[in-house]
């Protein structure tokens, strides 16, 4: 009978103990709750913002990836002319330092033309 008694005893011992504590950890368990609640909607806020900024960071992507690709196309259409301009460009420097080679040229004719014109005019007589 003792025994029976123990267990009794031990029992709504811990019967009391589990009901002491359980509005204690519904308290906290409720605070807890409430507080993850507030911080789950705070994550959600900043997530659509965060998703807000990443679609208009794609949409500036896209619109400079448009751009780049027009820009190309110029670039692209531009090759053709600007090759052709090189090679004028350098057949023209070619003619540019051949005519200067002649007016060199044509220098040194002058100035021994003038040499020879002035050797000339020391034979002719002074009027």
């Amino acid at each position: 009978m003792q025994r029976t008694r123990a267990y009794l005893a031990s029992f709504l011992l811990a019967t009391l103990l589990v009901a002491a504590a359980s509005p204690v950890y519904a308290a906290v368990a409720t605070t807890d709750a409430a507080a993850h609640r507030a911080a789950a909607a705070s994550a959600r806020a900043k997530a659509a913002q965060q998703e807000a900024l990443a679609r208009q960071l794609k949409a500036q992507t896209e619109a400079l990836d448009k751009q780049v690709q027009s820009l190309q196309s110029d670039a692209d259409a531009l090759d053709p002319k600007i090759s052709t301009a090189s090679k004028r460009s350098a057949v023209l420097r070619t003619e540019v330092m051949g005519m200067r080679s002649q007016i060199a040229s044509k220098s040194a004719d002058i100035a021994s033309t003038r040499g020879e014109f002035a050797r000339q005019q020391a034979f002719l007589p002074s009027a």
